[in-house]
């Protein structure tokens, strides 16, 4: 999953967003007492600001509110992510040096899974502490985080002019997976120090490692509701790949579908009644089952359970599902499905319930 999200859009809606230090007398974000670019910047945690989407999707996705709800906070433990000063150590090494200063300079930031953020399509942002050394103090500037590739509408820090070290502390919106981004400079030849103590994972695609995730209530009504409108696609898509896992486990819970108790009807489980038209004169043993997710298709897999019927003798004799795979076979079309009785012949009136397991 791909997020196009650029980081803001104005000055006044980042300064709402992020506090800003105006002086390096670390008060916000950085210890950086002194103006010489080799000074030790510590690690240090903080609180992360709220996950935010400055800008909304026009991608096809639902667009977004100006605070995203639909993601979750994943804290880490504070990582020097970036440091681009000469023979500084920091998670995805050197970016290319200082940040040369001219109108829109790029640096590409790919973080491979570093400093413990997962490299999945989920990260929708991060939170970032970071500080910037001016080497050319009587220029002004800015550095703007953006998602790979997009331009840089807003910013994220000016530097003030006669101002060397500057921090602050944000939530940086990505849109690269795994959480890559890119930084654009103008304005001033800088240094770049960027920590992460966290990011923010969508829901839309949650992945909770080797966590258990429980999910649970006391409602009345659906503790989770599904439904999928489209042409196609699955309501819900499970699957097991650990051993002996299960792709789903229903306990002190029942299995319901709607809908399953109708004659006839064309859901995925329905209730066959024998009638006079689904018996073949030739076939007297045989039922067809005349049904849109079954007529045409050989893969399908089905699940039949006889009714309390009372018409008839033995009404639960013993019943098989088969697919007719020849043309020469008279009494049911070709690659429909009927019921053939090992026991006597199909009787008008009896039901059966039948479940459709898969359709490919």
């Amino acid at each position: 999953m791909q997020f196009k999200r650029t980081l803001v859009g104005a000055m006044g809606a980042l300064i709402a967003a992020c506090s800003f230090a105006v002086s390096p007398d670390g008060s916000n974000g950085y210890a950086v007492p002194d103006n010489s670019r080799s000074k030790a910047v510590p690690i240090s945690n903080w609180s992360p600001a709220a996950f935010k989407s400055q800008q909304t999707q026009t991608t096809g996705e639902r667009s977004k509110a100006a605070t995203d709800l639909a993601a979750v906070f994943r804290p880490l433990t504070p990582c020097r992510l970036i440091d681009t000063r000469a023979g500084q150590i920091s998670a995805v090494g050197n970016i290319g040096g200082t940040i040369i200063a001219s109108p829109g300079t790029r640096r590409p930031v790919n973080l491979t899974g570093q400093c413990g953020i997962p490299n999945i399509g989920n990260v929708a942002g991060l939170s970032l502490s970071f500080a910037v050394f001016n080497s050319t103090p009587n220029n002004g500037g800015s550095l703007s985080f953006t998602a790979p590739g997009a331009p840089a509408t807003g910013f994220n820090i000016v530097h003030s002019i006669g101002l060397q070290w500057n921090s602050t502390s944000a939530a940086v919106v990505t849109g690269g997976t795994g959480g890559d981004f890119d930084v654009v400079s103008s304005g001033s030849t800088v240094d770049l120090i960027v920590d992460v103590n966290g990011y923010y994972q969508e829901l839309g695609d949650l992945d909770v490692g080797t966590q258990q995730l429980d999910i649970t209530g006391t409602t009345t009504g659906d503790l989770f509701e599904l439904s999928n409108s489209g042409a196609s696609g699955s309501t819900l898509s499970t699957s097991a790949t650990g051993t002996n896992g299960r792709a789903l486990q229903i306990y002190a819970g029942r299995f319901s579908v709607g809908g399953a108790n109708i004659v006839g009807g064309s859901g995925t489980v329905y209730v066959h009644e024998v009638t006079a038209a689904s018996i073949n004169a030739t076939c007297p043993a045989r039922t067809n089952l005349n049904h849109p997710m079954l007529n045409g298709n050989p893969n399908a897999v089905i699940l039949v359970t006889p009714l309390n019927n009372t018409v008839g003798p033995n009404p639960n004799a013993n019943v098989t599902a088969e697919n007719v795979t020849v043309a020469r076979n008279a009494c049911t079309a070709l690659n429909n499905w009927r019921l053939f009785f090992n026991s006597g012949n199909a009787t008008v009136g009896n039901r059966y319930a039948i479940m459709i397991i898969n359709n490919n």
